[in-house]
This record gives C-alpha cells, sequence and structure tokens, in this order.
C-alpha cells in the first residue's frame, strides 16, 4: 500500500459499533481508508477472487456487484465464541466426572 486517506469524522456516520461490543468505542477517534480495496476484492465474506495483478484486480473492481456482497456481520463470530465456550465447559464438566468416578 502506498498511501492511506483520512476520513473526516463529520462525514462518517456508524449506525451502530457491533465489533466486539463494549470492548471498542462506540464512535472512532481517527479513521482512514487504504485505495485499491485489495483485501476487499480478495477475502470478503462471501466472496472470493483469485487475483494476480494490479490489472486484474482493476478489471475485477469495475465488474464488481456490490449488492450481491452480503453485509459484514460478527454475529457469526459470536455464535463460534458461544458454543467453543460451551462446549469447553461440558468438556471439563465430564472429565470432571471422569476423574471422580
Amino acid at each position: 500500500m502506498e498511501k492511506d486517506f483520512e476520513v473526516p469524522l463529520s462525514e462518517v456516520n456508524i449506525i451502530e459499533n457491533t465489533w466486539f461490543k463494549g470492548l471498542y468505542k462506540d464512535t472512532p477517534t481517527y479513521l482512514v481508508y487504504f485505495p485499491y480495496a485489495q483485501h476487499y476484492l480478495s477475502d470478503s465474506p462471501g466472496h472470493y477472487s483469485h487475483t494476480g495483478s494490479e490489472e486484474e484486480m482493476i478489471q475485477q473492481y469495475k465488474s464488481l456487484d456490490l449488492a450481491a456482497i452480503p453485509e459484514y456481520s460478527v454475529e457469526s463470530y459470536r455464535q463460534m465464541f458461544k458454543v467453543g465456550f460451551i462446549v469447553n465447559k461440558l468438556f471439563i464438566l465430564l472429565l470432571i466426572i471422569s476423574l471422580i468416578f
């Protein structure tokens, strides 16, 4: 990445901070973006592309249908953490029970 751009906070409209709610501030103190959307084109949820050169990336960007890409949501991560927590607790409980008997 050669450069980034600062976005004035007055031009930002955040409806809700859903990324680890309560861990981060609800409003940003500084905002930047990196042009050319390399990561957005290559590994957005529900969208993956094989980009081998800058020209391919530009062509993919021009033909990108943003309406077809689902909005990003952290809900799947929350569910993964919840299930992992429950499975871990059940596993520990089973180990304790097996040690007792």
